[in-house]
């Protein structure tokens, strides 16, 4: 990983280039993102293998089957589904305090898991379907533990007049 983030050094000086537990972050004034290194040893329809620092082994990962699973998810909610983790991304930058706000990746995942549980919920309007994923107490619930897994403690929502 380190020849990756000497490479792309090349082009973005130091200061706007660091490694990451899985991938280079590089920052621009107006983007943010990570590039990860993937080898595809038995081809691009399986899953990749990607490196992982804290580990120090070789990871796999399935990029193509998770968005074919998003895929199904988006058509059994009309199309809800992109819109609906959109909303819930800035729903959580907007009440939840920095430090206790989960990554976004994160917020994807449980938003997929919710929604492929039950999808026909989320299939309406797209004001009543954001009032159901952000009202279940499933929400809440797998939010908690995701948050455990990562070693932090549940957030406090921060109060909003709405």
């Amino acid at each position: 990983m380190e020849s990756l983030r000497s490479k792309l050094s090349q082009r973005y000086d130091d200061r706007r280039s660091r490694r990451r537990r899985r991938a280079v972050r590089i920052e621009l004034s107006d983007i943010r993102m990570d590039v990860v290194l993937a080898v595809a040893p038995d081809g691009l329809k399986s899953p990749l293998r990607i490196p992982d620092r804290e580990v120090e082994e070789w990871i796999l990962t399935h990029p193509k089957r998770q968005l074919e699973l998003v895929k199904a998810v988006a058509a059994a909610t009309n199309g809800n589904y992109s819109r609906l983790v959109r909303l819930l991304k800035a729903w959580a930058l907007a009440r939840v305090a920095a430090a206790d706000r989960p990554r976004s990746f994160v917020v994807e995942c449980a938003a997929y898991h919710l929604l492929s549980m039950r999808p026909k919920d989320f299939a309406g309007e797209l004001d009543e379907a954001f009032a159901t994923l952000v009202g279940s107490t499933a929400l809440v619930g797998l939010r908690a533990k995701q948050m455990a897994s990562l070693g932090r403690r549940p957030s406090r929502l921060r109060s909003r007049a709405h």
